[in-house]
């Protein structure tokens, strides 16, 4: 095995890692974030706000849970549309 790191042949993740990663911001609706993860065939995508900064991420069990709270969501009035921020992994759970 060939590696540019000169670890005598270990990877190193930035040899493998994914390039152009495509992301969702804190504000996109979870139906949109629902259609992306579909159209992508992703099972989770990271969140990143307008700064570049990573937030969290949103992922299928965060649908889930979304589904699981559905009767309770329909007896709160809605004063906006939830977004992918109020259901996602935020970065903090990510990283302990």
């Amino acid at each position: 095995m060939t590696t540019n790191s000169g670890n005598s042949g270990m990877l190193v993740a930035s040899e493998i890692m994914t390039q152009n990663v495509m992301t969702l911001s804190p504000q996109t609706s979870i139906p949109q974030g629902i259609h992306e993860l579909l159209v992508r065939q992703f099972s989770e995508m990271p969140i990143v706000d307008d700064d570049g900064a990573f937030r969290g991420m949103f992922s299928e069990k965060c649908c889930m849970r979304i589904l699981a709270t559905l009767v309770d969501l329909a007896e709160i009035p809605i004063r906006r549309a939830p977004t992918a921020a109020d259901v996602m992994v935020p970065r903090r759970k990510l990283l302990t």
